[in-house]
């Protein structure tokens, strides 16, 4: 490319056809427009390249966002995931503790009605025994009182010989 230095110290060879102050003039315009071009050319590849720079730079965030958020995502889906087992194993060990309780209290009222069961059977005996011991005892007094009533007849009979 064309430097606006190459331009301005581009000289001509001397000839008939052509004035060589219109072609200074001519160069030297071309110099200053070539010039202001120039700079602005290499201005903006300098922000191309800084531009490009920039966007090598965001491209490389983008990724580390993606990446980041990916990984959030399955962060998130992780703890969704234990946060959903937990859940089930407390579920089922608050059941698994419902039931043993219930199993518990279900033993403990077989073994109450057992048990009271096993108290009216006794009650029931001891009746028994007290309305037999009453029997036998009132059948006893009743014979007491007989023999005694027939002893004192046989003592009566007997003081009713002797006096005879």
């Amino acid at each position: 490319m064309i430097t606006p230095i190459d331009i301005k110290n581009k000289s001509f060879k001397g000839s008939i056809g052509y004035n060589k102050k219109e072609v200074d003039k001519f160069l030297e315009e071309l110099y200053d427009d070539y010039e202001t071009l120039y700079k602005n050319n290499k201005s903006l590849e300098e922000k191309v390249t800084q531009l490009n720079t920039n966007l090598t730079s965001y491209k490389t965030i983008e990724k580390q966002l993606e990446m980041s958020l990916i990984l959030a995502n399955k962060t998130a889906d992780e703890v969704k995931a234990a946060a959903s087992t937990d859940a089930e194993n407390i579920r089922k060990q608050a059941e698994n503790e419902a039931n043993q309780i219930l199993l518990e209290a279900r033993v403990k009222l077989r073994n109450i009605n057992l048990e009271i069961e096993n108290l009216i059977n006794k009650f029931e005996a001891y009746k028994a025994n007290i309305k037999s011991f009453s029997s036998a005892l009132i059948e006893f007094t009743d014979k007491k009182e007989l023999d005694d009533m027939m002893r004192s007849d046989e003592n009566n009979d007997n003081e009713g010989e002797d006096n005879v």
